[in-house]
């Protein structure tokens, strides 16, 4: 995932730190803690905490690694209206950049479904995350 050198901080971490296989694993392990596919302004940590009134001195960086959602795209009903994601059933090539988050709760997942509702429903998809090698993970 590409970023400019004025993006927020705490963006350009959680794309540049990643998440290993192994912290993936022990995340998904985690019970009632489905990972959640977020994109827009929700991928940068600041802002996901806000919406999800968690302290900002809260580091969920290391809850959070980039990833790609392949077979979909996003489009925008109106010029005011929020992107939403839609299946690209013309274009196989189509894909969307956006962050997987990790250790959330129910009430936070829920919150997240309400803050992006609007004219879309919850559902499940396959994302690709790009690995890295960390030490210690």
């Amino acid at each position: 995932m590409k970023y400019k050198w004025w993006y927020p901080y705490d963006f350009i971490a959680t794309v540049r730190t990643g998440l290993s296989a192994d912290q993936i694993a022990h995340h998904l392990r985690r019970p009632n803690s489905a990972p959640r596919f977020l994109y827009g302004a929700l991928m940068v940590p600041t802002v996901l905490k806000y919406f999800l009134s968690i302290d900002q001195t809260v580091d969920i960086v290391p809850f959070m690694t980039p990833a790609i959602l392949r077979g979909y795209r996003l489009y925008q009903f109106s010029e005011t209206s929020t992107p939403v994601l839609v299946p690209a059933q013309n274009d196989p090539g189509a894909t969307v950049e956006g962050m997987l988050v990790f250790g959330l709760d129910c009430e936070q997942r829920n919150a997240l479904y309400e803050i992006e509702a609007g004219l879309t429903q919850l559902a499940e998809v396959q994302v690709q995350v790009p690995l890295t090698e960390r030490a210690g993970a």
